[in-house]
């Protein structure tokens, strides 16, 4: 074999290596806010405080939609901060939304025609969270957002913005970590006594989100990443951790 032929094999290789690595990387998809009410199904136009993730068909980049409460929107120009769109999207439907309306952007792939459920495997996610639009048979379901929560490789699909409430998940049983805690469901066991320092925020979670814990153990949990008030479990008690925008509020400290 000669050199020539080693060096094209090699190079092949490494090629070949770098496509799997670009094809197996995982998108958080960009949120930001609504900056002005959007009156009516006739606005063509968002204002929003981050432009990050938008960009217009026809610059080189792929199309992008985007969510705005139960609505999905086309992307279709971008000049700073004010988006032109396209209403009405995927089979949803048009309507007002207020000023600070959560906006989540993504690619069209990140936007599914039906209900995730059962087994999951985050790691194998092209993008976080799924977004599900309008369907045959749809209703309340269009615009959740859902996120692969629990074990690496066995982990369930969570509903993230609909506080837990309307697709609420039994996850699996978690020890205290010693450090930042990753729900497996909506409703889960936590065992053991060590600190938890913080709560791995879910791909998607919408203020009002929420967690409920049922402890097993005496742990405590602290302030140093993103809940606001530190204390400690009660055996039996279900503690309730409220996604707040910025920060987890536990439902009591003692």
């Amino acid at each position: 074999m000669t050199k020539t032929l080693l060096r094209t094999i090699g190079a092949l290789l490494i090629g070949a290596l770098s496509f799997v690595s670009t094809a197996s990387a995982q998108t958080v998809l960009s949120s930001t806010t609504l900056t002005a009410n959007i009156a009516d199904d006739s606005v063509r136009v968002m204002a929003v405080t981050s432009a990050t993730g938008f960009t217009a068909p026809g610059s080189g980049a792929t199309q992008v939609l985007a969510l705005i409460d139960r609505e999905i929107v086309g992307v279709r120009t971008v000049a700073s901060l004010v988006i032109g769109i396209q209403r009405g999207m995927n089979g949803t439907r048009a309507s007002s939304h207020v000023s600070g309306s959560i906006v989540w952007v993504g690619a069209p792939r990140a936007f599914v025609a039906s209900i995730p459920s059962g087994q999951c495997v985050r790691t194998l996610l092209a993008t976080v969270p799924l977004i599900v639009g309008g369907a045959p048979g749809l209703g309340a379901e269009v615009g959740t957002t859902w996120d692969c929560l629990g074990l690496t490789t066995a982990g369930q699909w969570v509903n993230t913005n609909g506080n837990g409430i309307g697709f609420p998940t039994l996850g699996a049983t978690i020890a205290s970590p010693a450090g930042v805690i990753t729900p497996s469901g909506t409703y889960f066991k936590v065992s053991g006594t060590n600190a938890i320092t913080g709560i791995t925020l879910p791909a998607g979670a919408a203020p009002g989100f929420t967690l409920a814990f049922e402890p097993t153990g005496v742990f405590t949990w602290t302030t140093a990443t993103n809940i606001i008030l530190a204390g400690t479990a009660v055996v039996g008690k279900v503690l309730y951790f409220v996604w707040n925008g910025a920060k987890w509020v536990p439902s009591y400290i003692a």
